[in-house]
């Protein structure tokens, strides 16, 4: 098995190496380009082509980097928390949950091209809750949009929109230490040229948890590594699948009853996780390394399409849509 999974690996790495290389629509993702260092807070704009849409509220979201040493927005080390940049240098920060009175950060970029309609898209981007803050949320979202959500009237949150992708509500974002990915896959209706990511529910709608640790009343995320690409150009990710890995799930498409196949290590933790076409988590099934195979019943699935994902040690192994006919 391991014999041919590398010479299939092989092949597909050579074929790959022919290949473009998937396109990131979001310029400037990790915020390493700014015009200016950054020396104190609310400074996102001197990062280039990102900025802040609600510029009447009572919070600005934050640049960070390395040039700025010594000082509040350093990096490692800056006024409210410790946390290495998770690619390059910088990175940027803002508040999804503030007060109690829906005031809200969000940030915005511009991107490359705009969205085809009818096509799928994955989104990811990765978050790690600062120091200072003594509670967390669940609720960071994406929302694309046609034109810029830029207003300067919009004082508190921006909640009369849905984000097409949104963390699991269940799942509170809590690591101080650590960055935590925050992903999800949509269908484009065709134009968008915007992406706004923050809280976009209210108060009374807006998950909250207590963390330990925390002095201010507010939670505070920095955030890093945005991306978002066509769904196709990232069937596999070739970096995170080692030679000696195998997944198969079979058949696709099926009516809700099919198979993963694999082969990982003994120590490893893996999972299939199904998501809908807007990047709702709806199962999870965990891989057990003594088994082979595990055999997957969807009863309650509808027809359509779906996106599976199998997380591997904590990355994404391999994911591509999965379509039940009934």
């Amino acid at each position: 098995m391991k014999l041919i999974c590398k010479y299939i690996f092989i092949i597909v790495l050579s074929f790959c190496a022919l290949c473009t290389k998937a396109q990131n629509l979001v310029p400037n993702p990790s915020f390493e380009n700014y015009d200016t260092c950054p020396h104190y807070y609310g400074y996102l704009h001197y990062s280039e082509f990102w900025f802040n849409p609600n510029i009447t509220n009572i919070g600005t979201p934050d640049l960070f980097n390395v040039c700025c040493i010594g000082g509040e927005v350093d990096i490692p080390s800056n006024s409210i928390g410790t946390q290495l940049a998770k690619t390059g240098n910088g990175y940027a920060g803002f508040c999804p949950i503030l007060d109690t009175l829906n005031s809200r950060e969000y940030i915005e970029v511009e991107l490359i091209n705009s969205l085809v309609q009818g096509q799928a898209y994955c989104v990811e981007f990765y978050v790690s809750l600062a120091e200072i803050s003594s509670i967390s949320t669940s609720n960071i979202g994406v929302y694309f949009s046609n034109d810029s959500l830029l207003d300067t009237t919009q004082a508190n949150a921006i909640s009369f929109v849905s984000p097409q992708v949104e963390n699991d509500s269940m799942l509170f974002l809590v690591d101080k230490t650590s960055w935590m990915k925050i992903f999800g896959n949509f269908i484009a209706q065709g134009g968008e040229k915007f992406m706004t990511i923050g809280n976009f529910r209210n108060t009374q709608n807006s998950q909250t948890q207590n963390v330990l640790g925390g002095v201010a009343p507010f939670a505070y995320y920095y955030i890093d590594d945005v991306s978002v690409m066509d769904c196709n150009d990232t069937i596999t990710s070739i970096n995170e699948v080692e030679i000696n890995y195998h997944f198969s799930v079979y058949p696709n498409p099926n009516n809700g009853s099919f198979t993963v196949e694999y082969a990982i290590e003994e120590n490893d933790q893996a999972d299939l996780c199904i998501y809908s076409i807007e990047g709702r988590k709806i199962a999870c099934h965990k891989l057990n390394s003594a088994e082979k195979k595990i055999k997957i019943q969807e009863n309650l699935f509808s027809n359509g399409m779906y996106f599976y994902q199998i997380h591997l040690n904590g990355n994404v192994a391999a994911q591509d849509r999965l379509i039940i006919i009934k």
